[in-house]
């Protein structure tokens, strides 16, 4: 199975889980190193969105793990290295017995819905939580529209909008 791990290298239970984890999983797996990640431990990486893996690992807390889903299309498995992680699944001391059931497949996917963000005709990147749209000036009024499936939803003059799916709700 092919491994991404991501997480800030700049807070040290998160650098100190992924270490464990490059540790535990190097012998028998593909592992692939997020960029900002790997120069801290002096080895190749490279951006999470050009990773092709099996699953992402975002170790750290709801800030990473909404990140990995935001930059990659691959099955994202939150791991909890801090105090706080509404989005993780598994904390950083007990991830050993669910790495070896995610190598062997013994898992499920929990979908959640994404949001897509276009902006001035550039598509940005998907949203998990929310999407905040604003302008550039404060108390700046612009005109905006929302789409559903291609379907005009509402037009709206205001400094801003915010669109939560029921994750960022």
């Amino acid at each position: 199975m092919k491994f991404g791990i991501t997480a800030n290298p700049h807070i040290s239970t998160a650098f100190e889980a992924a270490k464990k984890i490059l540790a535990r999983l190097e012998p028998s797996h593909e592992v692939h190193l997020e960029a900002d990640l790997a120069r801290s431990l002096e080895r190749p990486g490279l951006p999470l969105a050009h990773m092709k893996v099996d699953v992402v690992l975002a170790i750290g807390g709801d800030g990473t793990m909404l990140r990995a889903l935001q930059l990659s299309d691959a099955k994202v498995l939150g791991i909890n290295s801090g105090s706080l992680g509404f989005l993780a699944e598994v904390y950083a001391e007990e991830v050993d017995a669910y790495l070896e059931r995610v190598a062997r497949g013994d898992y499920r996917v929990e979908e959640r819905m994404r949001l897509q963000v276009t902006v001035d005709g550039r598509r940005m990147f998907d949203c998990t939580n929310e999407a905040v749209v604003h302008t550039a000036q404060i108390a700046k009024i612009r005109h905006f529209e929302i789409d559903l499936d291609e379907t005009l939803v509402e037009r709206v003059r205001a400094d801003g909008i915010i669109v939560a799916t029921p994750t960022g709700s």
